[in-house]
């Protein structure tokens, strides 16, 4: 038996409209808007599945594959109570290695961050 990190179920993936209209509509999802606006306005977006986890984004190499699997997640980081205003995002490259990278960065940063890594780890790029 062979042992491996990674996401390590059936990744179900959510049509980028259907996150983007949620990030609209829940304030808890709110800081999310500007990223998956950008990735649904992309011509890469084909490339990349997404899902919403709790007050995270997901996403995965499209098509999805067999777990386990490589995922970019984005999440907020919570400086104080949970209602405080999201000023920091955390983006964690999971992977079926266990070689994951994490980085935090201001909410600004948080599209231009996302590609970054989108296109380190994944070969996509937003144009």
């Amino acid at each position: 038996m062979v042992r491996t990190m990674g996401f390590p179920h059936a990744f179900h993936s959510t049509p980028w409209a259907d996150i983007l209209e949620r990030t609209l509509r829940e304030a808890s999802l709110s800081y999310l808007t500007p990223l998956v606006h950008s990735i649904a306005a992309s011509p890469a977006a084909t490339q990349l599945a997404g899902a919403l986890w709790v007050n995270q984004l997901a996403v995965a190499e499209a098509p999805v594959g067999d777990a386990p699997l490589d995922l970019l997640i984005v999440s907020a980081v919570q400086e104080g109570n949970a209602d405080d205003e999201v000023t920091r995002v955390s983006i964690v490259h999971s992977t079926v290695t266990g070689r994951n990278d994490t980085i935090e960065r201001p909410l600004d940063d948080a599209v231009t961050l996302f590609w970054r890594f989108a296109f380190e780890k994944f070969g996509v790029a937003p144009r």
